[in-house]
């Protein structure tokens, strides 16, 4: 956390106003943890690789995160699909995270670009095909708080 300033909750609040991707996870929009690695049921999983977002300027100010967007789904078909929903919120122009700047939660993000992405097959413990489909993706995000 930057400063005690929380940018998962903040996309978090950002994705819950997507009705596209609620009307599929509900609310199962969370972050990386033992209760979203046992979800059966379609979900989103938030979370930052480095464990904490970067802060330039001491007691708030400009940020930098690398954020890892995971929709995970016993359907591959539907893991793509949210994943496309997280991105452009299904509009054009794209009201979703890929070009977002705005008000996200407490955060006034300046610039939010998707970097990477991709789908796979999640692996059980034994090394075998879980049957569960993980379509993720890295946004680069630029905010203030």
């Amino acid at each position: 956390m930057a400063n005690g300033h929380d940018i998962l909750t903040d996309i978090r609040s950002l994705l819950l106003l997507m009705s596209d991707l609620t009307d599929v996870v509900g609310s199962r929009i969370r972050r990386e943890g033992p209760e979203a690695a046992d979800e059966n049921d379609p979900v989103v999983i938030l979370e930052l690789p480095d464990g904490e977002q970067i802060n330039t300027l001491a007691d708030g100010g400009f940020c930098f995160a690398d954020l890892v967007v995971r929709c995970r789904s016993t359907d591959i078909v539907e893991a793509d699909a949210m994943a496309e929903t997280v991105r452009t919120n299904n509009t054009d122009p794209s009201t979703g995270l890929d070009c977002f700047r705005g008000t996200a939660g407490n955060a006034a993000v300046i610039q939010c670009e998707r970097t990477q992405f991709g789908t796979t097959e999640l692996q059980d413990d034994d090394g075998d095909d879980s049957g569960v489909f993980e379509s993720w993706a890295v946004y680069s995000i630029h905010y203030e708080v």
